[in-house]
């Protein structure tokens, strides 16, 4: 499948990041990646299909939510999510982490804190 463009926000609050996609077209799709940490990903509008992989790519589970549903997102596994139907929207939340990886106790100061309204293009293949 060729690579899907769609537009991502991010924002930060305190010390909670969150990441805004808004997946425009069926089928689009943010691409196969992993985490440290265990996050949460809150569909608000639409549904997806969440597919988890091990390290050598098998596919451990696939998943389809619909909105509005909170969904975990386990750290150190592979996953992509897919749109199931147009203009789906959904939020990335974590935690912002200093570079020892502990919760951040105050505002976040660095420079994505200047512009917390950024977008650009979400692009892979699953």
């Amino acid at each position: 499948m060729e690579a899907n463009s769609d537009l991502a926000t991010y924002s930060i609050y305190g010390n909670i990041w969150v990441r805004e996609m808004v997946f425009i077209n069926k089928g689009d799709f943010k691409k196969s990646h992993k985490h440290q940490f265990d996050h949460l990903h809150f569909l608000t509008k639409g549904s997806v299909k969440l597919t988890t992989k091990s390290d050598d790519n098998t596919i451990l589970d696939e998943q389809v939510f619909e909105a509005p549903v909170w969904i975990k997102v386990p750290k150190e596994v592979f996953h992509s999510i897919e749109a199931l139907e147009p203009m789906t929207i959904g939020h990335c939340i974590q935690a912002m982490r200093d570079e020892d990886g502990k919760i951040m106790d105050t505002d976040y100061t660095g420079d994505l804190a200047k512009d917390t309204s950024s977008q650009r293009p979400i692009e892979g293949n699953l």
